[in-house]
């Protein structure tokens, strides 16, 4: 579990983020949703220590992150797995390069052991025969397919996904959302999804903080969020009429 306790974040006299508490919690698909500009980003380093918060405590299972060692920061970020938006994948690396770069750089492995555990990420995400390709050849859905194999190949505790859905059809879209709530289960990690797809919301939306202009105006599970009544966010899902005949129907 990851919590967050009066987080706040200002640049200069820009307040970005304004008292955030939350728990992010273990083996749950804990989504962080907003518009742009609500201090969704900003959130997200302060967690992973990117930024250090202006006020209050972050928390990796009940011990403080800024209060740890420099060695005790270097082993949790081992623990933790990163999905980002568009897939960062090494263009001069095959597939195999790329999922054993954090291999080779913080593992002991044996080249016999790190090609295994690349064989087993890449079956986990039902990726075949693609070892050998470069980024280039791949499809979009593939891409994010590698990124994930790549974030779980160290057995991550903590799985942060930023944008996962962003570029993709809806039918692939759907698929990488069930991957990554199958992973979440399977292996009971906290993961933490940074959206704004109110697909992936009512799919997979477990435990779900909106941010609303630096401040977090609601939090409850994709269940809880057809019926709210909170305005800011109700403008926010369902801005359209699509969304908004969802909400109808649902009454």
């Amino acid at each position: 579990m990851i919590e967050v306790r009066n987080i706040k974040k200002s640049f200069g006299e820009k307040t970005v983020l304004e008292d955030i508490s939350f728990r992010f919690q273990k083996g749950k698909n804990n989504l962080v949703i907003g518009a742009s500009g609500s201090g969704k980003t900003t959130i997200t380093k302060c967690i992973v220590g990117l930024q250090k918060p202006d006020f209050g405590v972050v928390e990796y299972d009940g011990q403080s992150f800024w209060d740890m060692t420099r060695k005790e920061k270097a082993e949790l970020r081992q623990s933790i797995g990163f999905l980002f938006q568009g897939g960062a994948l090494f263009d001069s690396m095959t597939v195999e390069e790329n999922i054993k770069f954090a291999l080779r750089v913080f593992s002991n492995k044996t080249d016999k052991e790190m090609s295994d555990r690349v064989d087993f990420c890449l079956d986990r995400v039902n990726l075949h025969g693609v070892k050998t390709l470069f980024p280039d050849e791949l499809s979009g859905g593939m891409k994010k397919r590698v990124g994930i194999a790549r974030a779980i190949s160290m057995k991550p505790k903590y799985l942060f996904c930023d944008e996962p859905n962003s570029g993709l059809d809806p039918q692939t879209s759907i698929l990488i959302d069930q991957l990554i709530s199958e992973i979440t289960y399977e292996y009971d990690i906290t993961t933490i999804v940074i959206t704004h797809d109110m697909n992936s919301v009512l799919e997979i939306g477990d435990n779900i903080m909106f941010l609303h202009q630096g401040e977090k105006y609601w939090d409850g599970n994709k269940i809880e969020i057809l019926n709210t009544e909170n305005k800011e966010l109700t403008d926010f899902i369902y801005a359209s009429n699509f969304m908004k005949s969802i909400r109808e129907k649902a009454k």
